[in-house]
């Protein structure tokens, strides 16, 4: 895991999406999750908490399982390390199916977030 800090929407994909294997999104409270489009957009498998906008966003793509159910967040990492092709390929189903749309929208998203931003 590395944490890091703010990157500007043109190193995105170098700094961040080419170097993450997959997204984790255990939420309490989530409303839709950009960050899970854009993972999803970019072909990174995603396992998130079963909130309802999560489970519009993301459908068959990724996986979604209780917040609180650790040994089911364990299993699907697990599987991951056991078969990442498959991952892969369920990931880039739902990018194929989107991608013009979410990376033109998530594009658009960050540059005003960031001219907010300063």
């Amino acid at each position: 895991v590395e944490l890091v800090p703010h990157v500007p929407h043109d190193r995105m994909r170098e700094l961040v999406w080419d170097r993450t294997g997959l997204l984790l999104a255990p939420s309490r409270h989530e409303s839709w999750s950009m960050t899970a489009s854009e993972a999803l957009a970019h072909g990174i498998p995603v396992i998130a908490s079963d909130l309802p906008g999560l489970r519009e966003n993301i459908g068959p793509a990724g996986v979604l399982l209780p917040r609180a159910h650790l040994q089911s967040w364990r299993a699907c990492i697990r599987d991951l390390r056991v078969d990442p092709r498959a991952w892969s390929a369920l990931a880039r189903a739902r990018a194929v199916e989107h991608h013009e749309t979410w990376l033109a929208e998530s594009a658009a998203w960050v540059l005003r977030v960031e001219e907010v931003a300063g």
